[in-house]
Parts: C-alpha cells; sequence; structure tokens
C-alpha cells in the first residue's frame, strides 16, 4: 500500500504540474482581421434616358450648311434676304384679309406695284410712319377698327430692318404726342388706311383674294 503523501508534498505537485489548455468552447476568438466592409450597390442618377456620368448628346445641332437636325432629320434655317427681319404682327383677320384684297387690287391699279405681299405691308407701313403725329391721329378717327374687340391673329413677315425701326420709334413718337399703342396697333391702322386707299384706287371696291397670292405683278 503506498504511504499517504503529506500535505507539504500535495502543495508541492500543485505547483509543478502541466498547464491546462483552454478548450475551443471556452476560448474566445479575435481575428486581426478587420470584418469586411458592407457593400452597397450605387445607381447613377440619369438625366433623361443618359446617365450623368456619359457626355451629353446635343438634340439640335446646326451642320455647316446651316441645317438644323433633331432626331435624325433635317430643317434647313431660312436665309432672310440681306436688310430684312422678321416681324410679328397681332392683326384683326377682316383687317389681314383686307390687305390681302388690297395687295390683288394695286397689282393692276398701280403703275409700279410691289412684287410681293410682303412689300405692300412695308409700303403701308412706310407711309403711315412717315405721316405727322397729327395726321396719325386724324387718319384713326376717320378709320377706326371695325373688329374692336374681336380676337386677331398673329402673323410674321419679312421686312426691312429701317421699316422695322422705324415703326419702334413712331409708338414713342405718338406715345409722347398723347397716343398710346402697340407696333401692332400702328401696323393695323395703317393696313385699314391702305386698304381704304385701295378700294379708292379700284373704283369702290376690292376683289377676294386667292388663297395663294401672287408674287409678282399680273399685266
Amino acid at each position: 500500500m503506498p504511504a499517504r503523501k503529506s500535505l507539504k508534498d500535495r502543495n508541492k505537485a500543485a505547483i509543478t504540474g502541466p498547464l491546462e489548455e483552454p478548450t475551443m468552447e471556452s476560448a474566445t476568438m479575435v481575428s486581426s482581421e478587420p470584418a469586411a466592409a458592407p457593400v452597397v450597390k450605387t445607381q447613377a442618377r440619369s438625366v433623361g434616358e443618359q446617365s450623368i456620368s456619359q457626355p451629353a448628346v446635343a438634340e439640335l445641332t446646326e451642320g455647316p450648311t446651316g441645317a438644323v437636325r433633331n432626331g435624325g432629320t433635317a430643317r434647313r434655317a431660312q436665309v432672310l434676304p440681306a436688310g430684312t427681319a422678321r416681324l410679328g404682327l397681332y392683326l384683326r383677320q377682316g383687317t389681314l384679309e383686307g390687305a390681302k384684297s388690297a395687295y390683288v387690287a394695286d397689282l393692276d391699279t398701280l403703275t409700279d406695284p410691289p412684287s410681293s405681299f410682303a412689300r405692300w405691308i412695308a409700303g403701308a407701313l412706310d407711309a403711315h410712319i412717315g405721316r405727322t403725329p397729327a395726321d396719325r391721329a386724324q387718319l384713326a378717327e376717320v378709320h377706326p377698327d371695325p373688329e374692336e374687340g374681336n380676337r386677331g391673329v398673329n402673323r410674321a413677315f419679312i421686312l426691312p430692318v429701317d421699316t422695322i425701326a422705324r415703326m419702334e420709334e413712331t409708338t414713342g413718337i405718338d406715345r409722347r404726342a398723347g397716343r398710346m399703342q402697340s407696333v401692332s396697333q400702328l401696323a393695323a391702322e395703317a393696313l385699314r388706311i391702305a386698304i381704304h386707299e385701295a378700294r379708292e384706287r379700284n373704283g369702290g371696291t376690292l376683289p377676294v383674294a386667292p388663297k395663294r397670292l401672287p408674287n409678282k405683278p399680273t399685266r
């Protein structure tokens, strides 16, 4: 029977005995690798059908010949004659139709008629702005707008730039003389007077203007 160890011997054995390795269950795993950052999918903002990161393509481009392209179709820009510009006017339908009839009548009654309706318009405007403010005011009373209050139509005419500039100056002259009116109102006034004069030259009547106005005197 082995001898019983004393308390001193048991303490010595406990101090010099092997250390206990920790089990996997009791160990705390610490990794030196940083945690992977979450992957966030981003969607690029777009303008229309294009991403903002892509170069934008202009829808309208001008070619060397002046053609305007839009969606693959070509539209050639109108080239105005030198010294002219486009002027938009708001006119009553009756005034516009009366001016067309007066133009057609003047093709036969005038010695040197205008070769186009736009030139007839320019002539009527030039004659009116060449009058004095007092004469314009007097003629406006004699030839009032018979369609006052009715809706009008917008029409653009290719006129000499000098005529357009003088029209704008004349509205200022008439304003300082006590008459407030726009360029369109001044033009309508000039056309009503020109229509009256063309009717008198044609014996008191005016023909019905065709849908397609002639561009040259018909002799």
